[in-house]
């Protein structure tokens, strides 16, 4: 791999429209460099801030791919590559620690970042390698 950072080019955009896709190419070109991954950050997401009821419902069922499922989905696939001393931060939101009208499904998504990272950081510990919401 030339290259010690491994993003995927088409960004959040084409995520949203082809996930199982993104995933294989990220799962196939690890297995294929088996590279020992330091630093993982987990940074898309996107947020729609209006009244629950007046967000269509592909809006909000998107928020919910993007910043929770996308991000449990690459975490999965890049575990194997971790290694002792790695650290994994998932971007998070103070919205996570309480509701907060008029960003309900996007809070609630970040709430998910919150509770799944403090797990994973438990988890990990005897592996040597964080995980941290920031």
């Amino acid at each position: 791999m030339n290259s010690d950072i491994l993003q995927l080019q088409n960004g959040p955009e084409s995520a949203l429209m082809n996930f199982q896709s993104e995933w294989d190419q990220l799962f196939f070109l690890l297995e294929k460099e088996k590279p020992e991954v330091k630093t993982l950050v987990n940074a898309s997401g996107f947020g729609v801030f209006e009244k629950f009821e007046n967000i269509p419902l592909d809006k909000q069922l998107d928020m919910i791919d993007l910043n929770s499922k996308a991000l449990m989905a690459v975490t999965y696939i890049v575990m194997p590559y971790l290694k002792k001393g790695s650290e994994v931060y998932q971007i998070g939101s103070l919205s996570s620690f309480q509701p907060v009208p008029y960003i309900a499904t996007y809070g609630a998504t970040k709430a998910f970042v919150l509770s799944f990272t403090r797990a994973l950081n438990v988890e990990l510990k005897k592996r040597g390698i964080k995980c941290i919401a920031v």
